[in-house]
């Protein structure tokens, strides 16, 4: 198995394993949660990245909506003065927009690896 189709399976058990846990209802603490998604965000869009180099941004992009989606039910929106929807829709494209930035980060490196 070459490395961008090992990169598709990990999108894909990813996605499966993001919707199992997320929405599994486990209660953790709040740092617990913070951890969970930026691990989520930054880390496994990263590696889909760095694996399937062709499409780190768009990977990442969906790879952050679920843990963004789980940041809005688990942490709290009224953050900067903003209103609660106001405050939701902040969190969530920037929660997405990260994560698509560390696909490509991952991207990058997988690029710049090859090349060398």
């Amino acid at each position: 198995m070459e490395r961008a189709e090992f990169g598709k399976l990990r999108f894909v058990a990813a996605g499966t394993v993001e919707v199992g846990a997320l929405i599994g209802g486990a209660d953790h603490s709040t740092m617990a949660n913070i951890v969970v998604v930026a691990v989520l965000l930054v880390a496994l869009p990263f590696v889909v990245g760095y694996l399937v180099a062709r499409f780190g941004l768009v990977y990442g992009l969906i790879l952050g909506v679920m843990p963004a989606i789980f940041a809005l039910s688990e942490l709290p929106t009224e953050f900067l003065g903003l209103s609660r929807v106001g405050g939701a829709v902040v969190l969530f494209f920037a929660y997405v927009l990260l994560s698509g930035l560390s696909g490509v980060s991952g991207q990058c490196l997988a690029r710049k690896l090859d090349a060398a």
